[in-house]
């Protein structure tokens, strides 16, 4: 059988692998994936309907696709807040099996003097060594003999495997081991998707100095390769990364990246495993057997609800729970945290009178609390200058909530620049302490900044490396403003197809979250890329229905600023661009223009004195408005605005040829 054979020359002592999730699948180990993990706790918690079908046919309802993005950490955050014993049924589901042949290799590998690390729980590999292996497992400090590594800890012992975990990045004594073990050897990695938050950040750096990295895994779809080459991105600029694959056992078997690495480790002389075993690599794992969960159920359907984003369904189910259930208490403070998180004006005065009680003693931290609801209330509610006084010269023992609100009021009313600085201060703070929902805002009020001001390399970097990994790990509404900036960015760069499938991930999720304002904002957005996509006919339908949107009250919806001036001002500078170029309108595109024009928030003036420039400009006259334009542009820092100006000056042929980006 031919065979891939990537290096020559390769010592046990020169190797590094790291293993994940996939190399405890295949049989005779058979352990579950985490989506497996995931369908089987939505049906336990009596939400089967949000399970997508398998094997996977038709369209999925919106629930079943918010539900098939759940990452693992939020879930079993939610849960294990609720109370119920997330801990205990992960250790009990992941100790069974029995070692397949990678854990075999992996266990002669690390006898003869490889590192062998690994992120799975399970203690498979351990048993394929029999108990020779020295093994060292967080929270325990990496021994100087061990050959086997878990930093994420094991099935006997304690488990990183929440939001809060994670955030706290891997412990300086276990990422001076990693470095150690990685620096001059080879790097393998097997059956790992490289989307675990604490290792991710430093991958890069850490394998800065590895002889080479191989990738053992399923064919990777585009969009995902390209996340692997941007996370090792020094790695793959001097060519030291490749995705090594082997011939299957038979023609048309799945491909399996247990059996590439082990074929591997066979060509380069590292070790053998038993034929037999190797060849069950390629036979369907052995169906799973669950444990049943324990704990407060009930309190947990509700907050795995809140985390989907299905937001009325998950409120019902917590005033059932304050009215007849058990967990009474627990159900009741989750109300009033969304009640005080989600209010209106009324709310926001009541909350001024925290004001009364002393800075000190424990009604410090009442004041600060309250404080912070009030903050973030009058900031959903679009009062940004207030946001502003409040928060000016604010101590950054405050914490991260009026730094990052800060940055969002700054962002709209004044430096694009400032507004990235102010947040990039506001997520180190909520990185510090380690709260998942803060830091994927604070994560979303920087890419947006970024964007607006046009800095566009250092916003597809902060996407792909700081916002979408921590949406991820904090909840549904922040995976769509995540989706929200990608289609931001693929307009910018002239790629509306990517804009609109981005777009429409994002509305799905928006949907399902029942956020209001995020379908109206990403429908704007929509706008925006239908029409450089020249579909006139889905502009037409999507703004009929953003007039629905803007007008019929969604039950069980959330909403802050539905009708606010910013949103009406978004939609004119679309309406004012169709007129102008694809209707003809003149006198209609100069007038949505000027409404815009008269915006008290510069980035929409900015682009307003932009369009009704424009529209001069096919009038073939000069475009006297582009002064103020420039001007406001310049103050705000809002560089694409500068740009498209000089090019509406410039070009030869102005007019309907001439079409304005209005991200």
């Amino acid at each position: 059988m031919r065979r891939t054979v990537v290096t020559s020359g390769l010592t046990h002592d020169r190797l590094f692998v790291f293993a994940g999730a996939g190399v405890s699948l295949s049989a005779p180990a058979g352990l579950p994936q985490f989506s497996w993990i995931r369908d089987e706790l939505l049906t336990q918690l009596g939400l089967a309907a949000y399970v997508p079908p398998w094997p996977r046919a038709g369209s999925l309802t919106e629930q079943q696709e918010v539900a098939g993005g759940l990452a693992p950490e939020p879930f079993i955050l939610a849960l294990r807040r609720s109370g119920v014993d997330i801990m205990g049924w992960l250790r009990e589901t992941l100790s069974g099996g029995a070692p397949n042949a990678a854990h075999a290799a992996l266990a002669q590998l690390a006898e003869a003097g490889a590192a062998v690390w690994t992120v799975n729980f399970d203690d498979l590999i351990e048993r394929a060594a029999a108990g020779r292996l020295a093994v060292s497992a967080w929270p325990e400090e990496p021994a100087a003999g061990a050959r086997l590594l878990k930093p994420h800890g094991t099935v006997t012992g304690e488990l990183i495997a929440d939001s809060e975990q994670v955030l706290l990045g891997v412990r300086p004594d276990w990422e001076a081991r990693l470095r150690a073990d990685v620096a001059g050897r080879t790097v393998a990695f097997v059956g790992y998707s490289g989307h675990d938050l604490d290792f991710q950040p430093i991958w890069d750096d850490v394998l800065h100095d590895a002889a080479q990295v191989l990738w053992f895994d399923l064919p990777l779809a585009a969009d995902e390769r390209r996340r692997r080459r941007a996370m090792l991105r020094r790695v793959d600029a001097s060519a030291r990364l490749s995705f090594p694959a082997s011939p299957p056992a038979t023609p048309g078997a799945r491909p399996n990246p247990s059996w590439d690495f082990v074929l591997w480790c066979q060509a380069q002389g590292l070790g053998s495993v038993d034929p037999q075993l190797t060849a069950r690599l390629h036979v369907p794992p052995p169906p799973v057997s669950y444990p049943a969960l324990h704990g407060t159920l009930a309190l947990g359907t509700a907050a795995t609800q809140q985390i989907l984003g299905d937001a009325p369904a998950a409120r019902q189910t917590y005033l059932g729970l304050v009215r007849t259930g058990p967990g009474r208490r627990g159900a009741a403070r989750h109300l009033l945290d969304v009640t005080l998180n989600h209010g209106g004006p009324t709310v926001a005065r009541l909350l001024s009178a925290a004001r009364v009680l002393p800075p000190l003693g424990p009604a410090r931290r009442v004041r600060q609390t309250l404080y912070r609801k009030r903050l973030t209330i009058l900031a959903n509610l679009g009062r940004h200058t207030t946001v502003l006084a409040l928060t000016t010269g604010t101590p950054a023992a405050t914490g991260s909530v009026p730094l990052m609100l800060r940055a969002a009021a700054l962002r709209m009313t004044s430096s694009l620049d400032q507004a990235a600085d102010t947040a990039a201060r506001a997520l180190q703070l909520a990185l510090a302490e380690a709260h998942p929902i803060r830091v994927a805002n604070a994560s979303f009020q920087r890419g947006l900044a970024l964007v607006w001001a046009h800095r566009l390399g250092e916003a597809r970097e902060h996407l792909d490396d700081v916002q979408r990994p921590h949406a991820a790990i904090a909840s549904n509404r922040w995976v769509a403003w995540a989706d929200f900036v990608e289609a931001s960015l693929a307009i910018l760069q002239s790629d509306p197809d990517a804009a609109l499938r981005a777009i429409e991930r994002g509305a799905a999720r928006f949907r399902a979250e029942g956020l209001v304002d995020g379908r109206i904002d990403i429908e704007i957005l929509r706008l925006t890329a239908l029409r450089l996509a020249r579909d006139l006919t889905g502009y037409r339908r999507t703004r009929a229905d953003l007039d629905t949107l803007l007008n019929r009250t969604t039950p069980g919806g959330t909403y802050y600023t539905r009708g606010h001036r910013f949103t009406a001002e978004a939609i004119a500078l679309e309406d004012a661009e169709y007129a102008r170029v694809h209707l003809r309108d003149l006198d209609q595109a100069e007038r949505h223009a000027r409404f815009a024009a008269r915006s008290r928030y510069p980035i929409q003036a900015a682009h307003g004195w932009l369009a009704l420039a424009a529209a001069q400009a096919a009038r073939g006259l000069s475009p006297t408005t582009l002064d103020n334009a420039r001007s406001l542009a310049n103050q705000i820092n809002a560089r694409l605005i500068v740009a498209e100006a000089q090019r509406l000056q410039t070009t030869q042929t102005l007019g309907s040829t001439f079409e304005l980006f209005v991200p």
